[in-house]
């Protein structure tokens, strides 16, 4: 699949498996219980949807800063580094949330929305790729989502690629049992996360013009609000993580006790793999867990070089999405200056006179820092002080 979509890329029409995927997914409407067609219906559909030239051009000009995809998406028909990818993904998405969290605040702004400052050499908006991922991939995610949910309640499935299947590329068959079903069925969720993050909010922004950029920066204007769909996308993306988790342990607990077929498992046995796999195992499960509900989170979140403990509660986050980030600091006016690269830049001066009338109105940002109850618990615990604080930021430069 992986080649397929690499070699897409070059002859994206290469991919179009439209009538194939019609022909499974009326095998799926006569007998909702074949998962062989359910599976070949979740395989068709998502390459095909990659195959509209499109979802390709959003896929080659989108921008990549933040949070990255799970790195074990290439490598998911490799049989190299699964199991080690899989693993310290498990371990960095835990790390990477906590410390973004304290450089977020301590900007005043999200850092996830950084790039749209340096956006790449298009002339369109962010908002047309946007609509795209959300009108082409994210449905065809959901439906394969939907076919591989049913293959796995299939205990018994298993599926052959024959060296004939493989047009004499393969030398001996390959079989495809839960192991492999609940590894793409991970990958699946794990982009449906990433595309519903970048579709729930509005990131439309031109530096190269003046009026737009003072007009972005007005505290009702919907740069950096919620999208249309934004409320639900973003409980998408905590729902998205949670299944993911959940498939690679359904994936482990289903592949520590399969039995062996040699030489022919995509996914090779290995005895040494089960127990290290049981690590991954409780990894997913602090996964699901700091996705749940408040944690507590060990960081030196000010830099005072003191590591110390911060209740967290993602599920606020996602589930309570902050409607318009813009609301959630200090009341500002908003002028524009000419930046240092050609570009315009906002310039917001804070409606308060004095560092200590720079207030926050909602210190726990919707519930995302549920202890954080004061405007001087905020300032305190990322360490704003008022030897830092200004009367005017540039924002852009």
């Amino acid at each position: 699949m992986a080649q397929l979509i690499n070699a897409g890329g070059r002859d994206s029409a290469a991919l179009n498996m439209s009538a194939a995927n019609g022909l499974y997914e009326e095998a799926v409407t006569l007998d909702p219980n074949n998962t062989a067609a359910h599976f070949g219906a979740a395989l068709t559909g998502v390459l095909t949807v990659f195959s509209d030239p499109a979802l390709f051009s959003v896929l080659n000009e989108i921008p990549t800063e933040g949070p990255s995809p799970p790195p074990f998406i290439g490598n998911v028909f490799s049989r190299v580094s699964l199991k080690q990818d899989l693993k310290q993904y498990g371990r960095d998405l835990q790390s990477q949330a906590e410390s973004r969290l304290a450089l977020m605040i301590k900007q005043q702004f999200p850092n996830r929305f950084d790039y749209i400052f340096t956006q790449s050499d298009t002339t369109l908006p962010p908002s047309f790729y946007q609509n795209v991922v959300e009108a082409k991939l994210l449905p065809a995610l959901s439906t394969a989502i939907f076919h591989l949910q049913r293959v796995t309640q299939n205990q018994q499935f298993a599926f052959y690629i024959t060296p004939d299947d493989a047009g004499g590329e393969l030398q001996d068959s390959i079989r495809i049992d839960l192991t492999e079903i609940y590894v793409l069925l991970a990958v699946f969720q794990a982009l449906h996360a990433e595309a519903s993050a970048f579709v729930s909010y509005n990131i439309d922004y031109d530096p190269e013009d003046a009026n737009a950029v003072e007009n972005a920066w007005q505290v009702t204007s919907p740069f950096l609000a919620l999208r249309t769909n934004g409320v639900q996308r973003m409980r998408d993306v905590r729902t998205s993580w949670i299944g993911m988790a959940s498939s690679i342990q359904s994936g482990i607990t289903y592949y520590s006790n399969e039995t062996p077929h040699p030489g022919i498992d995509l996914i090779p046995y290995s005895p040494e793999a089960v127990q290290e796999l049981s690590q991954l195992y409780a990894g997913m499960d602090s996964l699901i867990m700091v996705l749940s509900g408040p944690y507590q989170a060990y960081n030196d979140f000010n830099d005072d070089n003191v590591q110390e403990y911060l209740t967290i509660n993602l599920k606020n986050y996602f589930d309570n999405a902050i409607a318009n980030y813009k609301a959630k600091i200090p009341a500002y006016t908003v002028s524009v200056e000419a930046g240092n690269h050609g570009e315009y830049v906002a310039v917001l001066t804070w409606q308060a006179t004095s560092f200590s009338n720079w207030i926050f109105p909602d210190p726990t940002f919707n519930g995302l820092l549920p202890g954080i109850t004061t405007d001087a618990m905020l300032k305190q615990t990322f360490g704003i002080t008022a030897a830092d604080w200004e009367q005017s930021v540039r924002v852009g430069d």
